[in-house]
């Protein structure tokens, strides 16, 4: 049976080896969601609609992200149809899923993947050294 992994659990990870493996192999131990974390959610959710009004001609998927093969299927479509910004674009390949915020076509044809977080500052942890990739 496959496990959901995301970097949000990668990152818990790295900070507690049994946090992770709970939340992947016994996630029902998990605690409930606090009014705070909900709020955080809430809160997210604004930041991610605010990203997207700096990108006024994005492309929206609209299927929710838990029907991934069909969230994949309309991300191709989007770039087929030539969308040069998509937002909530998903990728399958192999056994790995990719969700991306946003995705932005390059002059040169590549793409920027752009993660969209709620913070006061970058944190070093999500910090990646991949720029842009040559074929989504």
């Amino acid at each position: 049976m496959s496990k959901n992994r995301s970097k949000s659990k990668y990152l818990s990870g790295l900070q507690c080896h049994k946090h992770l493996w709970l939340e992947i192999n016994d996630p029902d131990k998990a605690s409930p969601v606090s009014e705070s974390q909900q709020r955080l959610f809430d809160q997210g959710k604004e930041v991610g609609e605010l990203a997207r009004s700096h990108f006024p001609s994005g492309y929206l998927i609209v299927v929710d992200r838990s029907r991934i093969f069909d969230s994949a299927r309309e991300t191709e479509k989007a770039i087929s149809r030539g969308e040069g910004v998509i937002f909530e674009a998903s990728f399958i390949h192999d056994d790995t899923i990719v969700l991306c915020d946003i995705i932005a076509k390059n002059d040169d044809g590549t793409w920027d993947i752009i993660e969209v977080k709620s913070a006061g500052e970058v944190k070093p942890a999500t910090l990646s050294n991949f720029r842009s990739i040559e074929k989504i």
